[in-house]
């Protein structure tokens, strides 16, 4: 009867919590990096750093001064170790207003990346930079 009831209250995984799972353990993995230069705190953290997938980051922006109308996908870039550069293939946090949060994606990585680069250009001005270890 202990058997059958260990056996049975074990919670069952799904799609989403696996999803879940998986953005815990990027979290983990890769720490957020800040830049509050100027009138603008920018936030990175990778969500995902591969050679066999897109590569993705949760970016946020927030200020009190300035409104923040500028598209990421247009602005930012990645380069690796080697010096290749890739621009953004997604962008889903908008433009405008002081506070901006969303997910920029970039094509994968060649393989053997040592350091991943993410770039922000003129965010009040500021260039911001963030570097990783994949």
């Amino acid at each position: 009867l202990i058997l059958v009831l260990l056996l049975t209250g074990k919670k069952k995984q799904t799609p989403l919590t696996d999803v879940k799972t998986e953005a815990l353990q990027a979290v983990n993995k890769y720490k957020t990096q800040e830049n509050s230069e100027g009138l603008v705190t920018v936030e990175a953290t990778p969500i995902e750093l591969s050679t066999t997938k897109n590569n993705s980051f949760s970016v946020s922006l927030s200020t009190h001064s300035i409104a923040l109308d500028k598209d990421l996908k247009e602005i930012s870039i990645l380069i690796d170790d080697q010096a290749r550069e890739c621009k953004p293939i997604g962008w889903d946090g908008g433009e405008g207003g002081h506070h901006l949060e969303g997910k920029l994606v970039f094509p994968k990585v060649k393989a053997g990346t040592k350091e991943i680069k993410l770039i922000i250009y003129g965010i009040a001005g500021i260039d911001r930079e963030f570097k990783w270890n994949p």
